[in-house]
């Protein structure tokens, strides 16, 4: 669904703010497709309007999800909501379509990022990289003959996003990227599959 939070000031009523996502950082922001301008909060002034491309979103950004909505507190700004079918963005400059069909990260290469604590004051970062692949209504990502594969449960699909022009390191080519943190887990605990997976 697309979530709309009101009218576009500068658009004179011919336009609509909707509920957008930065792909890196996840900020929440409001942005009309008519005129391109974005805004930090719904209730807008001319005076705070910026190009969403270059101020808190440069590596891109799509339609936020209701989960995503919920999470940053502002369901009550939500006045109305439409299909996906019609996406008023599509074809805007930084755009990225919300893919949150799993079929269609068939045969696209992913590397996962796992941020999680070892003890109390220690952190540790792993990485896996793999060719995700679709079979039998599951998402799942092939690492080659000789390591288990790693399904992507369907709360996660929310995750995958564009890799970062930017990236370096381990996974640096992969079309897409995922992090996974402690609140991507029950009790926030990460589950052993995933560090026995991970490199």
């Amino acid at each position: 669904m697309i979530y709309r939070a009101g009218d576009c000031p500068i658009c004179d009523g011919a336009g609509d703010l909707f509920f957008l996502r930065s792909v890196r950082t996840d900020q929440i922001f409001f942005g009309c497709p008519e005129c391109g301008c974005g805004w930090p909060k719904p209730s807008v002034d001319t005076d705070d309007l910026f190009d969403p491309k270059e101020v808190c979103a440069p590596e891109g950004y799509s339609l936020a999800s209701k989960s995503e909505i919920d999470a940053a507190g502002l369901t009550h700004l939500i006045e109305s909501e439409f299909s996906e079918e019609d996406l008023k963005f599509d074809g805007s400059h930084g755009f990225v379509p919300p893919y949150r069909d799993p079929q269609r990260y068939d045969g696209k290469t992913i590397v996962v990022t796992y941020a999680g604590r070892r003890g109390e004051n220690e952190r540790e970062w792993v990485t896996m990289v793999g060719l995700m692949k679709f079979e039998d209504g599951k998402l799942w990502i092939d690492r080659g003959q000789v390591r288990k594969r790693f399904e992507i449960i369907d709360e996660w699909i929310q995750r995958i996003k564009p890799q970062f022009k930017d990236a370096r390191g381990v996974g640096k080519e992969c079309e897409y990227q995922m992090s996974l943190a402690l609140n991507a887990f029950p009790n926030h605990n990460a589950p052993p599959e995933l560090m026995e997976f991970a490199d």
